[in-house]
């Protein structure tokens, strides 16, 4: 009997220590499912010659998902994400600068590996890759020609459109890497912090090599 009732406490106390661990018990802020509403900037260029950063905004919603215990998460999300670049060169006495403008929905497929710090607070370092569909875009070319008085010209269309093999085209879909830290505080309130590094040619033209994106954005989440 002794034997027995020793061997019911051992076994209560592993069920409460799994307990504790468990996905469903909200022992530190990573226990439990959880979904989040974003909403951010970003700063964002394609890497290539003659390109400054252009700042954009992204927004939207993602989940958190345990899969071992709290350590670790899967945390698949779906944004709205503005992109673009500048990009200004001189050829033939001529300016020439195009500011390209283009929408996106951007699907990430993190997992992350959790740090809670206490009950309320945490940490999560995520990573993992990202897919991304462009659904508009605007493509404005200036050029000022320094020999003529009146020599500025504009060129305006849409670059997911336009037929034109001598235009600086734009794929629609992309894929890359995305990297990011999250703060949690609070239970509910994060900021994120991300940065996504494009892995193919977003260009539309096979004579233009190496043209991937990259972007780095901050956003603040509430999480429920």
């Amino acid at each position: 009997m002794k034997k027995i009732f020793i061997s019911l406490i051992i076994s209560f106390l592993a069920l409460s220590a799994n307990a504790q661990l468990s996905p469903f018990t909200p022992f530190t802020v990573f226990d439990g499912y959880h979904y989040w509403v974003e909403a951010g900037a970003s700063y964002n260029k394609v890497i290539t010659r003659h390109v400054d950063y252009k700042l954009g905004y992204r927004g939207g919603i993602g989940a958190d998902i345990p899969i071992h215990y709290s350590s670790v998460s899967f945390l698949p999300s779906v944004l709205c994400e503005n992109r673009g670049y500048i990009q200004e060169m001189e050829v033939d006495m001529t300016t020439q600068t195009i500011d390209m403008n283009s929408l996106h929905i951007v699907v990430p497929i993190d997992f992350s590996y959790n740090l809670p710090i206490g009950k309320k607070n945490g940490i999560q370092f995520a990573g993992g890759p990202f897919f991304s569909v462009g659904i508009a875009g605007s493509y404005t070319e200036s050029s000022d020609n320094y020999l003529q008085l009146h020599g500025t010209r504009t060129l305006e269309y849409d670059p997911f459109k336009n037929e034109d093999p001598e235009q600086n085209l734009l794929s629609r879909f992309d894929f890359g890497m995305d990297l990011g830290i999250r703060v949690i505080f609070l239970r509910h309130a994060m900021i994120k912090l991300n940065a996504e590094i494009g892995c193919i040619n977003i260009s539309g033209r096979p004579d233009v090599p190496g043209f991937r994106s990259i972007s780095f954005s901050g956003s603040i989440a509430f999480r429920y």
